[in-house]
């Protein structure tokens, strides 16, 4: 994308051209992390520069990803299964941040991916500003992609129960449950091969498989109804 004179400065230096919202720590990120991470997460803050309150507002312009990842994001307001083509955003007042934040879990897939976002003032379309987010995870070895095809997660969609177990019956040294933004729900008992899920909320949800707490997990996605 091609910008010119004023308007290449105001933007690298993250201001909208009027002066209304800025960003940091950048307007555009970027990121390598692990391929074996349970998560990462990437945020850019906005921030109003106005003396009354502001409605914001962001659209989705473009996305590239390895197929597997599981990409989600939150806003100032509320956290999003996926990313919707756009969404307002909560208002914020004088000197307030408002933020993007990419929720990301590769599960153990190598690849990069790209994310072009607008953010304007809400109904100010016209008015927008450019945010990019760039990512890239390493290569996952031969014996990790191994270890990961040995463990079965069923049912998937789950609403009772999850069972996890090995054709090689492996022994688990621990088993975590994460939510779509990457918190820690609760440890299962790695003695059990059968796990209550039914007080749980509906959602996207990730389960951490550790064979060993020296290596990295088996990450799976699963759904709860």
């Amino acid at each position: 994308m091609h910008r010119f004179g004023v308007l290449i400065f105001m933007v690298s230096m993250g201001l909208n051209m009027d002066a209304q919202f800025s960003v940091t720590p950048t307007d555009s990120l970027t990121a390598t992390v692990n391929v074996d991470s349970i998560y990462s997460i990437h945020k850019i803050d906005i921030i109003n520069e106005l003396t009354d309150s502001l409605g914001l507002t962001w659209r989705l312009i473009d996305e590239e990803y390895p197929e597997g990842w599981s990409v989600n994001l939150c806003d100032l307001g509320q956290c999003y299964t996926g990313i919707p083509g756009s969404a307002d955003m909560q208002s914020v007042g004088p000197d307030e941040e408002a933020f993007l934040k990419l929720v990301l879990s590769p599960l153990a897939i190598a690849g990069e991916g790209n994310w072009h976002f607008w953010v304007y003032p809400t109904d100010d379309q016209d008015n927008y500003l450019d945010l990019y987010f760039s990512i890239v995870t390493g290569e996952v070895g031969l014996e990790e992609v191994a270890v990961s095809e040995i463990w079965t997660v069923g049912p998937n969609p789950a609403s009772n129960f999850l069972n996890i177990y090995s054709e090689h019956n492996s022994v688990l040294e621990s088993v975590q449950l994460f939510n779509i933004n990457g918190s820690l729900i609760t440890e299962l008992n790695p003695n059990s091969q059968s796990f209550d899920v039914s007080y749980l909320p509906s959602g996207l949800y990730f389960i951490a498989i550790y064979v060993s707490l020296e290596t990295a997990p088996v990450m799976k996605k699963i759904v709860i109804e």
